[in-house]
């Protein structure tokens, strides 16, 4: 994520989130996403480019006409996850728990997201060139987990049990071991995103 503080003209700022949001480009198509751009500038109040990105998915959530096509959002949440993932500080990575109740603190670039679309299958067919599905609503939220893997942002998506735990974890409870958590646990562990053992 660029992270450049000035007063933008439409055309500064329509590069911007271009280069933050390419897949909701790509998805919107240009003449449509530099249309949003111009709106969003014409109704935003910073002139601050990281706040500007940081807050589209909010944007896109709350204006009409976005608002009509909530996969916009969804993706425009996925991308800003994303970027956080990537620019989040460098922690160390625990690769063993003891045996018993604990507490663990996550990896700062770990994010937690509810899409309520097929946001991740519209990300995943554009990323691979592919005509993306119909976008679709869906019965309940999916639960993701976003993180960075070495250098690369990574997303999964959770099963609720397991969204419940991570959750927990990151509030500060303690984990109480059972199969449950020792399969979490185990999961967690092989993705490099736990980085302390408290």
């Amino acid at each position: 994520m660029m992270a450049v503080a000035e007063t933008l003209t439409p055309a500064r700022l329509t590069d911007f989130l271009a280069h933050d949001y390419s897949r909701l480009r790509l998805y919107m198509g240009a003449t449509a996403f530099n249309a949003m751009t111009r709106h969003y500038l014409a109704t935003t109040e910073t002139p601050k480019v990281r706040l500007l990105s940081r807050h589209l998915p909010d944007f896109l959530d709350l204006t009409k006409p976005f608002s009509r096509s909530p996969e916009l959002s969804d993706l425009a949440r996925l991308e800003n996850a994303f970027h956080a993932a990537l620019s989040a500080p460098e922690a160390g990575i625990v690769t063993r728990v003891p045996p018993h109740a604990f507490h663990i603190e996550l990896h700062p670039s770990v994010q937690r997201l509810q899409l309520r679309t097929n946001a991740t299958s519209i990300w995943a067919a554009l990323t691979a060139g592919e005509l993306p599905p119909l976008p679709q609503g869906l019965n309940e939220p999916q639960e993701l987990l976003v993180w960075r893997q070495g250098a690369a942002p990574r997303f999964r998506m959770l099963g609720r049990e397991e969204a419940t735990a991570l959750d927990g974890a990151a509030r500060g409870e303690k984990i109480e071991i059972s199969q449950s958590a020792e399969n979490f646990l185990r999961g967690w562990l092989e993705a490099e995103i736990i980085s302390a053992v408290l």
